[in-house]
């Protein structure tokens, strides 16, 4: 069915940008009026810009949907029914791709479709997550409390990440600031200081030779060395492509020193804090299992959480999986353990979730404190020995000038 772009204004004359499925501009404006609205002007619809994908419309992030998400859920609480609360989102979302979205989700709810399944229809949007959760809210009739439960989980996703970024942020720039000034110096001063002492004809000292050297090689070959690294880092995106690719470059991830067990905790955060989220909404364990171990985003923890998920299907309970699998840290088996015997599991995983996302908060502020002065003994090593080797022959030479 063709799919028309339309203004009208409402009832109480306010002004409302929307979109709507009819045979023809005349059935689109009928179609309105028995809404209750009274259309000011309709125009075909682009239906491919429409279903395109979010990149191309804008991009759709965690930060983006999470408001809307939470003014759907207020609107909800307050009274209001869903397609009035559709409305409402609508004209308030400052995003013209999401504000489309929403009009396509709301024109389907109007047609008879269900929330989740008008959402299911935009994966790019609206994750298999979040279309569960709500799923879940609609069969129990706790839709507001399900979107306010989504709001939150988005919301503590996008502030650990901020916080993470926030806090690498300085050592970040630091060692682009100290990139550079080694570029400059390796580009412009030591060529030029170098020339001078080559015509010179002394003899220079190993500091000085080497340094030399160093910065010959860096110049006849930086075009090889920029190919091969970018050569590399193809290979590598296209490996990780494949399943077993993937597989390798999780399990490395998790043995690099220091910053393995800080991954380990943020996978765990992340598990922890769908599964909960998920359960307390209502849906049922195994399906939460699934799309936690997806969330994880780590191959090895999901094929960890896959066997532990066969393993509950056989009668056992969470706890001793998840003490089986041999990943999970102690501490949170414990901790599971502990709500399954007391019936509180669900906020026992959030506990869990909260307790690894403030270590992990912890871990960055220890690892960053750390990098910082490594990085400034590092970078004043690097300089105090390109200083040294263009002092020496220079201090060679006044003292046999004198």
């Amino acid at each position: 069915m063709p799919v028309f772009e339309y203004k009208a204004l409402d009832a109480q004359g306010k002004e409302i940008k929307g979109i709507i499925d009819a045979d023809s501009a005349a059935a689109a404006r009928f179609k309105l009026r028995s809404q209750g609205l009274y259309p000011s002007h309709t125009s075909a619809a682009d239906e491919k810009k429409l279903t395109a994908a979010p990149q191309r419309l804008g991009r759709v992030s965690s930060k983006d949907l999470a408001l809307p998400i939470r003014q759907l859920a207020i609107l909800l609480s307050s009274g209001l029914p869903l397609v009035e609360s559709l409305s409402a989102l609508i004209e308030q979302t400052g995003k013209e791709h999401l504000r489309k979205i929403f009009s396509r989700i709301r024109e389907e709810v109007v047609g008879g479709r269900s929330l989740s399944a008008a959402m299911a229809d935009h994966p790019r949007v609206f994750s298999e997550l979040q279309v569960n959760m709500i799923r879940a809210g609609e069969s129990s009739g706790g839709l507001e409390i399900v979107l306010d439960r989504q709001a939150e989980l988005i919301e503590k996703r996008v502030e650990l990440t901020q916080r993470i970024r926030a806090t690498l942020m300085y050592p970040l720039f630091m060692a682009v600031i100290g990139t550079a000034v080694l570029c400059f110096l390796m580009g412009f001063v030591v060529p030029t200081v170098t020339t001078i002492f080559a015509e010179t004809g002394q003899i220079l000292p190993l500091p000085t030779k080497l340094l030399i050297s160093f910065g010959s090689f860096l110049r006849n070959t930086w075009w090889i060395l920029g190919l091969s690294g970018a050569a590399l880092i193809l290979i590598g995106l296209r490996a990780t492509r494949t399943e077993k690719g993937r597989k390798i470059r999780d399990r490395a991830l998790l043995k690099i020193p220091l910053w393995g067990a800080l991954h380990v905790k943020l996978i765990v955060a992340r598990f922890f804090r769908t599964l909960g989220t998920l359960l307390v909404s209502g849906v049922p364990l195994l399906p939460s299992m699934d799309i936690s171990g997806a969330v994880a985003g780590n191959a090895v923890f999901k094929d960890a959480i896959e066997t532990m998920k066969n393993q509950v299907v056989q009668g056992k309970s969470l706890a001793q999986p998840l003490k089986n699998a041999g990943i999970f840290p102690p501490l949170a088996v414990h901790m599971i353990q502990s709500g399954e015997k007391s019936g509180k599991l669900e906020p026992m995983l959030l506990k869990v979730a909260e307790t690894y996302e403030k270590e992990v908060a912890t871990s960055i502020n220890g690892l960053t404190s750390l990098l910082e002065p490594v990085m400034i003994l590092g970078m004043g090593l690097i300089v105090g020995f390109i200083v040294l080797a263009i002092l020496l022959p220079i201090l060679e030479m006044s003292q046999v000038i004198r």
